[in-house]
């Protein structure tokens, strides 16, 4: 009587052993499989990009273009300091001073002038405006 038992139980056993190993085959075949063609599953997309179009312009060109724009009354003058200053991440709009888009990964910064206007700038047109200001507030009105 219980020789059939064991018997059932050591089949059972066999069988079982059998199962995992053939399990573990099958795992490691698919992960085989899910590595070869992983590239398949994500194509790369090229030709697009959310850069600037515009090339970056130096610290002496950026000066120029903005006494350009002030000149041209597209900038008002840089007569003090603004009464608020923002700062957070670029939202996409256009910088009043080179007239690239702000990436989110870039810094903007927005300034409340006491005429009421508002001023959007990057990090190097702002530091082009403070100097700009600073050469007005010295005396040498170099804009004109």
């Amino acid at each position: 009587m219980y020789s059939d038992v064991i018997g059932h139980a050591d089949e059972t056993l066999t069988a079982n052993r059998l199962v995992r190993a053939n399990s573990a085959d099958l795992r490691a075949h698919t992960n085989a499989l899910m590595l070869t063609y992983r590239a398949h599953r994500f194509p790369q997309v090229c030709g697009a990009s959310d850069a600037s179009i515009t090339p970056r312009t130096t610290d002496v060109d950026r000066a120029a273009m903005m006494r350009s724009k002030i000149r041209s009354g597209a900038l008002p003058r840089p007569a003090e300091t603004p009464e608020k200053c923002w700062v957070g991440k670029g939202t996409k709009r256009l910088c009043d001073g080179c007239g690239a888009a702000l990436a989110p990964d870039d810094l903007e910064y927005e300034l409340d002038i006491s005429s009421g206007g508002i001023l959007l700038f990057d990090a190097n047109c702002l530091a082009a405006w403070s100097g700009l200001r600073a050469e007005r507030m010295a005396g040498s009105d170099a804009i004109d």
